[in-house]
């Protein structure tokens, strides 16, 4: 069995990174909605950073590009 990971780092500046590359296909909009949550919970800017394997699919009839 697979188990997804979600890699945390924290910056020297304060800023935290959060890399998804572990994330399966069935716990994706899961990992996006936590990410979301995160954000407003930490404040400040968000910066989504799309990977060369980048893929494009619907979110609850929205598009989305990861």
């Amino acid at each position: 069995m697979q188990v997804d990971q979600l890699h945390v780092t924290i910056l020297d500046d304060g800023r935290v990174r959060i890399d998804t590359d572990a994330i399966s296909l069935a716990n994706h909009l899961g990992a996006d909605e936590l990410l979301a949550f995160l954000g407003r919970l930490l404040g400040g800017e968000t910066i989504t950073q799309p990977k060369a394997h980048a893929h494009t699919h619907t979110h609850r009839g929205q598009q989305a590009t990861h």
